[in-house]
């Protein structure tokens, strides 16, 4: 009946001479194409790492209203991935990363000798050493005491200026982005004689330390690779393994490197996506950043209750001290770290200690 009754109003107003009313068309709600996309992790990877990129995946599908759909694939060669660009997303431990990249000779490192068998040129040059090649900056992230904590990486990691040093420091055809550092864990140290390790470190201190590996030319990767005629030893130790022998040893609670953890993005492929996908993906990869800190301090603090548990001993460095005069070092010229880089990440991580 409302239908005859419209369609006599419109004939009427017709015969009128009055212009016709043009009725609104229906809404149709317009469906955005679901695109697809891969998130490449290394093989092999640990379930807690792989827990962090399936948050990543889980966050930008719902942030995305379900128009992303993310695969993710296990990879042998992360940065064969990361240097061709054949993925979308890319979530790995930066030591693995670098790894990659010493094996396809995108690496190397400075090479070490005992300072006796080196000429005055030769230590000149030992002095002037540097990581070389496409990953020198990113190695420099898993130098002992280069961040201070967990919250250092994840201040740094998300600072524009350290984000566009890293990605300067990769080639031109490098493909992927660096989007954010997070990390999945921390190294400690175990020693076998404690109160040994106490009187050495009263007597020396770090800087007495590290000023003798640089002497040896020894690397400062393994802060104890070298104590002289010590009767201790001294070795990094991972929580996570479960074949590390803690017995009739004292743990040291050092935290001094971290498994930093690189999200890279590929930025062709983003180009293809709608700006809500785009902004999607960078905020999932920033909860998934946050999430890799808080799954991997849950997990420390729980290993450590049970350690604590078993009554294995347990000891403490003063952290500030191994973490400012290795950033000394650092920033000096003297060690094969990039002193600017090192600068700059002191820059933005320093304020908030």
């Amino acid at each position: 009946m409302k239908k005859h009754t419209m369609i006599s109003l419109l004939l009427a107003l017709s015969l009128c001479g009055c212009e016709a009313i043009t009725l609104p068309t229906p809404q149709i709600r317009e469906q955005t194409e679901v695109q697809e996309l891969t998130l490449a992790i290394p093989k092999g990877s640990t379930e807690l790492f792989c827990e962090i990129a399936r948050e990543l995946s889980r966050r930008a599908v719902d942030f995305a209203d379900n128009s992303l759909s993310i695969e993710i694939v296990e990879v042998e060669d992360i940065w064969e991935v990361l240097y061709e660009g054949s993925a979308d997303l890319v979530v790995c431990e930066n030591n693995r990363m670098t790894a990659d990249a010493e094996d396809a000779g995108d690496l190397t490192y400075p090479q070490t000798f005992v300072k006796e068998d080196l000429s005055d040129e030769e230590l000149l040059a030992l002095e002037d050493s540097r990581l070389q090649g496409a990953a020198a900056l990113f190695a420099t992230l898993d130098y002992p005491f280069f961040f201070r904590d967990g919250e250092c990486v994840i201040t740094g990691g998300s600072n524009a200026d350290v984000l566009a040093a890293l990605n300067y420091s990769l080639p031109d055809d490098f493909v992927m982005e660096l989007e954010r550092l997070t990390f999945s864990g921390v190294y400690h140290w175990v020693t076998n004689d404690y109160e040994l390790f106490e009187e050495y470190e009263l007597e020396y201190g770090p800087e007495v330390l590290i000023a003798q590996l640089l002497d040896q030319g020894e690397p400062l990767s393994d802060p104890w690779n070298y104590v002289g005629d010590s009767d201790f030893s001294v070795r990094e130790v991972d929580l996570t393994n479960t074949k590390a022998d803690f017995s009739e040893k004292t743990l040291i609670l050092s935290g001094g490197r971290l498994k930093i953890v690189d999200i890279f993005s590929n930025p062709e492929s983003m180009e293809q996506l709608t700006a809500k996908q785009k902004a999607a993906i960078q905020e999932a990869i920033v909860y998934s950043g946050g999430y890799g800190k808080t799954l991997a301090d849950d997990q420390q603090a729980t290993i450590l209750r049970q350690l604590e548990g078993e009554q294995i001993p347990m000891g403490y460095i003063d952290v500030d001290a191994w973490y400012h005069v290795f950033q000394n070092i650092y920033s000096s010229g003297k060690s094969e770290v990039n002193e600017e880089f090192a600068d700059l990440i002191w820059d933005k991580t320093e304020r908030f200690h």
